[in-house]
């Protein structure tokens, strides 16, 4: 058994899990602890792994009651883990700030623009799976996708933005 409780512990990482391999009970109790990394699921000696009083608020209602439940849910996790190659962004500012321009610019293989033609958003604008050339991602063979929404900046189009700012990230562009 190893006792960690009342440490003030507030992560595990998977180093540290690597770390406990050769045992069957954890008390990990009284610490501050909000999530478990997946890795703590693969431990095939590990029985028990005592949690009273850690936060565990990123851990369902429903799996906190018992090892097993938390065991299965963390093995969950880590099968249905994968990589995110895709971004969102929400062009948002006012008229002739330069957010249809910026827009242009990633679209373009370059990442230039001619500015003697004014571009300009009625409304709305989607534009969905933009390869983003040029940009390294975590992986070397795999492709940035960008999904954007440019909303116009002309005061009348201001009560549709109201529905659409829920979006994740937002990129304001200002005159300034």
């Amino acid at each position: 058994m190893v006792d960690l409780s009342n440490c003030e512990i507030r992560s595990l990482n998977a180093l540290a899990v690597a770390l406990l391999t050769p045992i069957r009970v954890l008390d990990l109790s009284n610490n501050r602890l909000q999530s478990l990394p997946p890795e703590l699921s693969d431990l095939s000696l590990l029985e028990h792994v005592i949690l009273d009083g850690n936060p565990l608020m990123y851990i369902p209602k429903p799996f906190r009651k018992s090892w097993l439940k938390i065991r299965t849910f963390l093995k969950g996790i880590g099968q249905k883990a994968s990589r995110w190659n895709e971004r969102k962004m929400v062009l948002v500012g006012e008229e002739a700030a330069g957010k249809s321009t910026l827009l242009q610019c990633l679209r373009s293989k370059k990442h230039r623009v001619s500015c003697k033609t004014n571009l300009s958003t009625n409304g709305i604008a989607m534009h969905t799976n933009m390869p983003l050339g040029g940009f390294e991602s975590d992986q070397p063979d795999e492709t940035i996708m960008l999904n954007v929404m440019d909303l116009g900046g002309q005061e009348v189009f201001y009560p549709t933005h109201q529905v659409r700012l829920r979006a994740s990230q937002y990129s304001r562009s200002n005159n300034h």
